[in-house]
């Protein structure tokens, strides 16, 4: 599904360069569950963001579902990230005067999906991530996890083919962040749906069916 072939991320700002990913070399299953971790500073997040299609590398190969798009437009990527991508941060990122289906439904609307529809699947994606009965709720009135599921929902309502999640139990008390990596877990399995997991805690990565370390820009292990 993902393969990187010697990525290189360099920022440039006036006469200084800052090496963010060092010749990285990877490949991601379809279907697999897996976790980069990596201290504050690492790279993590910036590969997060080319995995996602939020950035380009300067250097190197991205290809996604065999195709090479590492010269994509910004539009181009758009539509990919809305396709086949579903994100989930630390921060929920939720509108604060919409209630949960409101919320969930944003990603349909971007894909000109409205109506009964619209309707339909996001209340599925709520249901599965354990929150029929919290439907018309709004964010104020939701525990931290409870909203970080209905971010996990909005980012499966389109039903994708990877889910990226940036330090999603960052947030969350230890409890909270237990029941947010079953749901990752139960998505992986019951959807087949391949999940990226970025985070700094080794308990939270080890939990994945592989470990990715990331050190200094580079993968280490």
């Amino acid at each position: 599904m993902i393969e990187m072939e010697h990525v290189w991320k360099v920022y440039r700002m006036e006469s200084v360069e800052v090496t963010a990913l060092k010749d990285i070399n990877l490949r991601i299953d379809s279907g697999e569950y897996i976790s980069i971790i990596g201290p504050s500073g690492s790279g993590k997040s910036t590969l997060m963001n080319i995995l996602g299609c939020l950035d380009k590398p300067s250097d190197g190969k991205f290809i996604l579902n065999d195709k090479n798009i590492s010269d994509y437009s910004d539009r181009e990527l758009a539509h990919i990230r809305n396709k086949q991508i579903g994100f989930v941060f630390q921060m929920f990122n939720l509108l604060p005067r919409y209630n949960a289906i409101k919320n969930v439904s944003i990603p349909l609307l971007y894909a000109g999906i409205e109506g009964k529809e619209m309707e339909t699947r996001s209340k599925d994606a709520l249901e599965k991530v354990g929150l029929s009965d919290r439907m018309y709720h709004r964010p104020s009135q939701l525990s931290g996890g409870q909203q970080q599921r209905i971010a996990i929902a909005r980012a499966i309502v389109n039903n994708p083919d990877i889910i990226l999640a940036d330090e999603p139990t960052g947030n969350l008390d230890t409890k909270s962040g237990g029941e947010i990596i079953s749901i990752f877990k139960n998505l992986n399995q019951q959807m087949k749906v391949t999940v990226v997991l970025i985070t700094h805690d080794p308990s939270i990565a080890q939990q994945a069916n592989r470990v990715i370390k990331i050190l200094d820009g580079a993968i280490v292990q």
